[in-house]
């Protein structure tokens, strides 16, 4: 985390910070631009279907660490993790038990960086 700080050029008092408590996050020059998910088979499938979600980085240097993510009625709408960051880049989920319209999502950047992850997401119904 890095802060931010500015004189006050009116009164040459020493400096303040611009917002106390604010975080702000500075990537690398080559953070990755962007994320692409597929989702294998997609639309409306029946409860149980073997789903495959598969990312791509976009930009940054070419090695991504990757995690997966699933939000709807079986998390109670709330990010549920499925697979942490790591480098694979696919992710093979069982659906078996859930119903419902889902949202799932990965998020990626530079392979063993700090920089702040890009998404993707991709919604569909199991029935």
């Amino acid at each position: 985390m890095f802060g931010v700080r500015e004189k006050t050029p009116t009164t040459g008092s020493p400096d303040k910070p611009v917002k106390q408590g604010k975080a702000y996050w500075v990537n690398a020059p080559n953070a990755a631009a962007g994320a692409d998910l597929t989702v294998t088979p997609g639309g409306t499938q029946p409860s149980g279907t073997a789903i495959q979600l598969s990312a791509q980085g976009i930009g940054g240097n070419g090695s991504y660490d990757y995690e997966f993510q699933l939000k709807g009625p079986s998390t109670g709408d709330k990010w549920q993790m499925l697979q942490a960051m790591s480098t694979l880049s696919t992710y093979n989920w069982d659906t078996t038990g859930i119903l419902g319209r889902h949202r799932v999502r990965v998020r990626l950047k530079n392979a063993g960086t700090d920089d702040k992850p890009v998404n993707r997401g991709r919604n569909l119904t199991l029935q």
